[in-house]
């Protein structure tokens, strides 16, 4: 505690008292969006990657799949720029004035996003193979 304070900037007591775990954690003291950033600032931990972290970590099993750390650090430099990048894609559609996006797109953007995902992880696998074939020939 003493070291997150000294690397924070917040105060001891503070931190102990955000972060300690309570019976009731309705009697926790709440923090600050500046203080929640910062803490994740020095646990070197991307905003979006805690917060898709909590929304998404249902199964506690997970925590110890290493697949799923890897794969929300990915998720979460995807999503941090993909607002700015469909801004810019849309920006090239004539007639577009930002009106037509619907959030009933979500899901098959989601959809295409894990298709072209998976298809990238088979080509890998394949290409491995091949190239293990390959040195066994030589």
């Amino acid at each position: 505690m003493r070291k997150l304070a000294l690397k924070t900037g917040i105060r001891r007591n503070r931190l102990s008292n955000l972060l300690r775990p309570t019976a009731d954690p309705s009697t926790r003291e709440s923090m600050t969006l500046v203080e929640f950033q910062t803490i994740l600032h020095v646990l070197q931990i991307g905003f979006i990657q805690a917060v898709l972290g909590v929304e998404t970590l249902r199964d506690l099993d997970l925590l110890h799949d290493g697949r799923f750390s890897t794969m929300m650090q990915m998720i979460s430099e995807v999503f941090a720029s993909l607002p700015l990048s469909l801004v810019h894609a849309l920006n090239d559609v004539e007639g577009m004035d930002g009106t037509e996006i619907r959030r009933e797109w979500a899901g098959p953007l989601r959809d295409g996003v894990v298709d072209r995902v998976v298809r990238e992880v088979i080509a890998i696998i394949e290409r491995r193979a091949r190239m293990e074939q390959s040195f066994r020939l030589d």
